[in-house]
């Protein structure tokens, strides 16, 4: 039976994103997708797709996610962590703990975030990093966009270094915050460690619930993959007949009486789960087949 779900991967830092995906590529026939890569320095939950629930990435990418990160005051690079070049260095650095938990709280909440140059947000069809390995000046507050911070956390604070522990939606550049958080300290600063803790608020997608790469296997990935009972228990179903699903397949719509939020996961008779459908004027439409009927 082909494999169809998601696999939570702890990814190492050093290791690119893509290298976890071609691993796992290498190992399976199935088609192999991700729900949002992390930095190389990064570390933790990496979320990939396999098989027809490749077809789900645009449901799942928009999820919260958790980090933890810790900031080193003293030094501002270009990438705004360890990888950059050195901008800016002072010395005898000295943060307050009680002036950091001031001003935390001024950054939950919605807000406008301008993105990292050294990232891979596009601008004009590009990757941003390829602008700044060119030396080309991009003016990144028009790519400013909202991000929400659910909640953010001290969890430890030195002189020369903080722990902060934060839930945020999807697309906050955590670099990005903690250089924010630098600016209102009046000190320069970096990321020297980023560690995804979930991805969603679901138990599969937690860093507890992830899988060494060193560990992967065909074998252990089929052990291991997150099935579309689990990954789509949140939504609500319909079970319909075999000739309306043979309809569906054929991609007409089925007519129906029921009124339901989309999207909504189409079942059989035998309460399999076969794809994603919406409703539209009155019909039932087959939006994402994720199973053979």
């Amino acid at each position: 039976m082909s494999l169809c779900g998601f696999l939570n991967v702890y990814k190492p830092p050093r290791f690119s994103s893509f290298d976890i995906v071609r691993k796992v590529a290498k190992m399976i026939p199935e088609k192999v997708g991700h729900l949002g890569t992390l930095d190389p320095l990064a570390e933790g939950v990496l979320i990939l797709a396999i098989g027809r629930a490749t077809k789900l990435t645009d449901f799942f990418l928009k999820k919260t996610k958790k980090y933890r990160f810790t900031i080193k005051f003293g030094i501002s690079t270009t990438t705004y962590d360890a990888e950059g070049e050195v901008t800016e260095r002072k010395e005898n650095i000295s943060v307050n703990k009680q002036k950091l938990l001031s001003i935390l709280p001024d950054f939950a909440g919605k807000t406008m975030q301008t993105p990292p140059i050294f990232s891979a947000r596009k601008f004009k069809g590009k990757r941003l990093y390829r602008y700044a390995r060119n030396n080309m000046d991009v003016d990144l507050e028009q790519l400013s966009r909202e991000i929400e911070i659910y909640e953010i956390n001290l969890l430890s604070c030195t002189k020369t270094e903080a722990e902060i522990e934060t839930h945020c939606s999807s697309g906050t550049y955590i670099r990005s915050l903690a250089v924010d958080i630098c600016k209102k300290l009046n000190v320069p600063g970096h990321v020297t460690r980023l560690i995804r803790l979930s991805v969603s608020d679901a138990a599969w997608g937690k860093i507890e619930n992830a899988c060494s790469p060193d560990d992967l296997t065909h074998e252990s990935i089929a052990r291991n993959i997150i099935p579309l009972d689990t990954i789509l228990s949140g939504f609500p179903a319909v079970q319909l007949k075999h000739n309306a699903i043979f309809h569906l397949k054929k991609g007409r719509y089925v007519p129906t009486v029921r009124s339901m939020d989309s999207p909504f996961i189409i079942k059989n008779e035998d309460n399999r789960i076969l794809g994603l459908g919406s409703l539209k004027n009155g019909h039932i439409h087959m939006d994402k087949m994720l199973q053979d009927v």
